[in-house]
């Protein structure tokens, strides 16, 4: 049986929307003895936050430690141009040493693809990212490839450096039970981020239940070691 992991997925969004604070946190969450650390993906958030880049604060992140692993929970990658996603994350895993994971999901908050004038509907969005999904790991081969897809038309040359970690970096997908696709989606790949649909979709909490719990977000991610990629 494998040990548990433990790991701490902190917002880059509002309060904590400052890179130099959360490669603190990271730094610090290391030395601690934790085994993970991972952000939000959003491009807009409630009431105007402030909204940081996750990217290239893990790129920061990776420059300045040493063991832990490092996620992005979850890369909205139909909003996204898959090849462009396939080169940040092999770059980070580069940078790393090989301890990325990437999370992939649609994403809760329908005003990021509207206010970029891109179509929210649910099916559009997993046609989307299904194709993603095969461009990126493509991508990551090492070697030539084509896409001829319903949303993305790709013939591209071999795109190096690959990731550190082979046959690739790890996917996880996330989903919200009790919708089985994103699930099915997840037995594909290396790990599942589960969370409820009564959860998560940025409903406001009552002033009294926010001062009576932390400020970080808990969520519980399931890695499916049958499938689960090793470092180089």
């Amino acid at each position: 049986m494998h040990e548990p992991s433990y790991a701490i997925d902190l917002p880059n969004v509002g309060l904590f929307a400052d890179p130099r604070l959360l490669c603190e946190f990271a730094v610090a969450a290391e030395q601690a003895g934790w085994d993970g650390f991972s952000l939000w993906d959003h491009l807009l958030y409630a009431d105007d936050w402030p909204v940081v880049d996750p990217w290239v604060t893990l790129a920061a992140i990776a420059a300045r430690t040493e063991s832990i692993r490092l996620g992005l929970w979850v890369a909205l990658l139909a909003r996204q141009l898959p090849w462009e996603v396939a080169k940040r994350a092999a770059t980070i895993d580069q940078l790393s040493g090989g301890r990325f994971i990437l999370g992939v999901g649609l994403g809760s908050r329908l005003e990021e693809y509207t206010a970029f004038g891109q179509s929210p509907d649910d099916r559009s969005r997993a046609e989307r990212l299904d194709e993603a999904l095969d461009i990126v790991t493509a991508s990551w081969s090492g070697e030539s490839f084509t896409h001829e897809g319903k949303h993305f038309q790709v013939t591209a040359p071999p795109m190096r450096p690959v990731p550190l970690q082979r046959p690739r970096v790890p996917i996880w997908v996330g989903g919200r039970w009790p919708h089985r696709p994103p699930f099915r989606r997840a037995a594909r790949f290396d790990g599942v981020f589960p969370i409820h649909t009564s959860y998560g979709s940025g409903e406001r909490r009552p002033r009294a239940s926010c001062a009576r719990s932390s400020t970080t977000s808990r969520h519980t991610g399931t890695a499916l070691p049958s499938t689960s990629p090793s470092r180089a």
